[in-house]
């Protein structure tokens, strides 16, 4: 606690080497990027966490299976001193 807490969470890649390494397709494409979880389909192998460049993807002991973020603000609410918010951006990348 004295060090303070990072908070890690999905960056919505748009190409997601984590959906190209689950084996049983438990994982499919997130509209704006990133990743949506099919508990049914997951084997909880854990390959994509394994491959996410981040470590983005935690684990729930309990049911074993992927706890992957989907950017639904819900983290925020429960933030004790508010540092977490969930807003949305345009990006627009310029030619270089």
């Amino acid at each position: 606690m004295e060090r303070g807490f990072t908070v890690v969470v999905c960056r919505a890649c748009e190409d997601p080497p984590c959906l190209k390494a689950c084996p049983t397709d438990a994982l499919r494409p997130r509209k704006g990027g990133g990743v949506l979880l099919d508990p049914d389909k997951c084997l909880g192998c854990g390959h994509c966490r394994e491959a996410c460049l981040i470590k983005a993807i935690f684990w729930a002991d309990e049911i074993n299976k992927p706890m992957i973020c989907i950017h639904c603000g819900a983290c925020s609410k429960f933030c004790p001193h508010g540092v977490l918010k969930l807003e949305e951006k345009e990006v627009n990348y310029a030619p270089r």
